[in-house]
């Protein structure tokens, strides 16, 4: 099988690989099941915290055991507990409080594979039904937010704010920034709070490449050592990678400047 030596993926390659090459995803996207986008949107956020564990611990078991524990976290009966739910798990039900999140296009409306012109709008529309069900789920208050930026599928994404937001009469809004400071909202007022996060924000580089300049002290023959994998022979180096045999995970392409091996005299 071709994902049976686990130790040659990273987890978040392997949740991918398994989710295209099974046949899971085309069958999702295919799907006319209304459970089905909000698996797709499941498995996007799990590969993205299994990116964000392996920079850490790359270890898939280790992996499986956290997610372990914090679902049976989850099953905790706790009456005085935030309630977290899809849209369509809400149908029928009322809160004092909502939230809303990732009221973001691409994500709130979502529409995939649409065949036609016709079937994108009709998609939408169901779309613009689901988010009047959960608006409509708050009695008191509802506090609706998107992000500049998030992570989807282990990729960073720039989305624009949902095309809901704007439906919503102004004079029902209230905006608020995540850096402080409130105000009615206005179409003016909205821009220029998002040039203003967008200035202050810590610029992230989605696809930065390791440095040209990373020397080396190894060659291709050497014995080197890495701290988790062992010792291992060096196969190959571009410009960027290294490859290494190691005695007991096999084959690994390592990048140069996160690689930290030593050359065994």
């Amino acid at each position: 099988m071709k994902y049976s030596e686990v130790e040659k993926y990273s987890i978040d390659e392997l949740i991918i690989g398994i989710y295209k090459d099974s046949g899971y995803e085309s069958m999702l996207k295919e799907s006319n099941d209304p459970y089905a986008e909000s698996r797709i949107e499941n498995i996007s956020e799990l590969v993205s915290s299994a990116k964000q564990f392996s920079s850490m611990n790359d270890s898939l078991i280790d992996f499986i055991s956290e997610m372990s524990l914090t679902s049976d976290s989850d099953d905790e009966n706790q009456e005085d507990a935030v309630i977290l739910s899809t849209v369509h798990a809400s149908k029928g039900l009322e809160y004092k409080v909502v939230f809303i999140m990732g009221l973001e296009e691409n994500l709130f409306p979502s529409i995939r594979d649409a065949e036609s012109s016709a079937d994108e709008k009709n998609k939408m529309e169901e779309e613009r039904r689901l988010a009047y069900v959960a608006i409509t789920r708050a009695k008191e208050r509802l506090f609706m937010s998107y992000a500049n930026r998030r992570m989807q599928f282990g990729s960073i994404k720039m989305n624009k704010r949902s095309r809901f937001l704007d439906e919503v009469p102004n004079k029902l809004m209230h905006f608020e920034s995540s850096f402080g400071g409130s105000f009615e909202s206005t179409d003016s007022n909205v821009d220029q709070a998002n040039k203003f996060i967008s200035r202050l924000s810590p610029k992230i580089k989605i696809s930065e490449k390791p440095k040209s300049s990373v020397s080396t002290n190894y060659v291709i023959g050497d014995t080197v050592l890495h701290k988790k994998f062992g010792e291992g022979k060096i196969l190959d180096i571009s410009k960027d990678s290294v490859k290494v045999k190691f005695g007991e995970v096999g084959v690994k392409t390592l990048l140069i400047e996160y690689a930290n091996l030593t050359r065994k005299d």
